[in-house]
Order: structure tokens, then C-alpha cells, then sequence
């Protein structure tokens, strides 16, 4: 736990540090949920690498199921595409999108 509160400590302060870990944390589990079909992210895969990806679907979540982006990895093929789930801290916003003629690697 980063928190003092999660840590099961009432009462005691977090440091600054640790209150702007946990701002980051909760940022960062929450992205994606204002994401639409078109948007450019970078994700981590399944495997645990992290690519340029486009989000190409969105399934919207339930009481059962968390909202979840169908992404595509820029430059693989469609094979590799996955959905991923918004909470996951899978996703962030993209530096800055790629050019169009920029190899990707």
C-alpha cells in the first residue's frame, strides 16, 4: 500500500509523495473511461510490452463487466488487436501521436 489509509493507518498524514503516488494510481486506473473509437494511447499487451495502439472498439460496461477498448497495435497485424479493460492500469495517453511515414519498429 502507498497510502496510509490503505495501510489500515487512520489518522496518520501520507506524505505528499505518497498522496501524489496514489493521485497518479487513481488517474491512471480510471483512464480510458472518456476514450472513444479513433483515439490514439499506448497500452501494455498481454505480455507486458507497451506499444502505440488506436482504439478501434468500445464495449460499454455493466454491473457484471468493467468498460473495456478494443485496441490495435500500430504497426502489427490486426491478429494481435485485444480488448482491454478500463481499471487495468494498462493504458496512458500518448506522448504524441506518431507521423504518418514514421517506421515504427
Amino acid at each position: 500500500p502507498t497510502t496510509a489509509a490503505a495501510a489500515g493507518l487512520r489518522g496518520v498524514v501520507a506524505a505528499p509523495e505518497a498522496a501524489q503516488e496514489a493521485a497518479t494510481a487513481a488517474e491512471q486506473d480510471s483512464y480510458g473511461a472518456e476514450l472513444q473509437v479513433g483515439d490514439s494511447i499506448e497500452a501494455q499487451d498481454r505480455h507486458g510490452y507497451v506499444a502505440a495502439a488506436k482504439v478501434i472498439g468500445v464495449r460499454e460496461g455493466s454491473d457484471d463487466a468493467p468498460r473495456a477498448l478494443r485496441v490495435h497495435w500500430v504497426g502489427f497485424k490486426a491478429t494481435t488487436d485485444e480488448w482491454i479493460n478500463v481499471g487495468t492500469g494498462r493504458m496512458w495517453a500518448s506522448a504524441a501521436p506518431p507521423a504518418a511515414d514514421e517506421p515504427r519498429r
